[in-house]
């Protein structure tokens, strides 16, 4: 008999809201939706994953802008890709694992399917795309290749490209997790994973293995999401004073984000957890104040995190293309907003089209 999962209440502070029919087919993972029978979609949670997408894109378009030698190591540009990268993916992992206990519970064959349709096929046709991408374009980008398609297609298989390390990752965590809490609950997850960090310190072989594709910050950050992130998420309660604390939060963060910055602390490492816990606990309690909890741009955005996840390192790395070799372009402050809005138009305007062709299951964006 399968254990018993975290649900909702009929009643009280950790009622889950369900999920709205027409928005039910949204992406799994990047769109963490709770299944129930009152249908109405969490508007804090899409927020919080439009916040999470704008990140993983800024982070994206300074990375890029140092890779091309336009932004420079002592620069308040790359300080503000240390401070983004300390905690923008713990904050997503974090959020895709929020109500897979509860979707585990309630559908689990669906819950597969969607982890092969949603994650596994969207990293496959658009992890393709990019790569060839890149191959056609290798005498203009910062990291030409030279492989042929086929030849990538099968690296894919173990060699996640570029930023779709996220989906690969997201792809055997939700595996594990599917298998583990239908088989023993949620004692079994933890049990799992606590025996993956202990192998990981005794064994460094194991470690680097596993540090190829995801780091133990990430792993830790989706494992809390899972364990306690429903409740944290389905909360009906209020802050007597919301801004007082997202202010302390985000106070800490900056402190442990400039400790680590001035001391050379890596990013890679177990050293920016002060400075991961303190960034999304800031942008949590910021996305449930009044002023951001039904926000409608940054709620759009949520819903549309894949194809933007999928779509915007093309769009912004095209655009810087542009400006610096067609226009000459070399000034930070005017580069910056350009390819930043590329990075989100541009995916925005692909999944417009595809919803109107009625392609976007096809194309894998949702």
């Amino acid at each position: 008999m399968p254990p018993v999962f975290l649900s909702a209440k009929a009643s009280g502070a950790l009622e889950i809201p369900p999920v709205a029919p027409e928005r039910a087919a949204s992406t799994e993972g990047l769109q963490a939706i709770a299944p129930s029978s009152g249908h109405q979609r969490i508007d804090f949670l899409d927020v919080a994953k439009g916040v999470g997408i704008l990140l993983v894109v800024m982070g994206h378009c300074l990375g890029g802008l140092r890779a091309a030698e336009i932004v420079e190591e002592a620069s308040l540009a790359w300080f503000s890709f240390y401070l983004i990268y300390s905690f923008h993916m713990p904050l997503f992992f974090f959020l895709t694992g929020s109500l897979v206990e509860i979707r585990v519970g309630a559908q689990p064959g669906r819950f597969l399917r969607t982890n092969v349709t949603r994650i596994a096929y969207p990293y496959f046709l658009w992890g393709l795309v990019q790569t060839i991408v890149q191959l056609l374009a290798s005498g203009l980008i910062t990291h030409p290749i030279s492989q042929p398609p086929v030849e990538l297609l099968i690296y894919m298989l173990w060699a996640p490209p570029a930023q779709f390390w996220f989906l690969y990752a997201l792809f055997f965590l939700h595996l594990i997790a599917l298998l583990t809490l239908y088989v023993g609950g949620r004692v079994l997850f933890m049990l799992v994973f606590s025996l993956v960090y202990a192998s990981s310190a005794i064994s460094p072989p194991v470690a680097s293995f596993i540090s190829s594709y995801v780091t133990g910050t990430n792993i830790l950050f989706y494992v809390l999401g899972v364990c306690i992130g429903g409740p944290l998420i389905g909360w009906r309660g209020h802050l007597a004073q919301p801004y007082a604390y997202t202010i302390i939060a985000a106070i800490v963060f900056f402190s442990a984000v400039w400790v680590g910055w001035t001391t050379g602390g890596g990013l890679d490492t177990y050293a920016t957890l002060p400075a991961a816990f303190a960034g999304c606990g800031a942008v949590l309690l910021l996305c449930r104040t009044d002023a951001l909890r039904e926000n409608p741009l940054l709620g759009y955005l949520g819903r549309r995190a894949l194809p933007i996840y999928v779509l915007h390192v093309m769009f912004v790395a095209g655009a810087r293309i542009v400006l610096v070799k067609a226009f000459h372009l070399s000034s930070v402050d005017l580069i910056l907003p350009i390819i930043f809005l590329a990075g989100i138009a541009g995916p925005l305007v692909i999944d417009r089209a595809a919803r109107s062709l009625r392609l976007r299951a096809a194309l894998g964006l949702g």
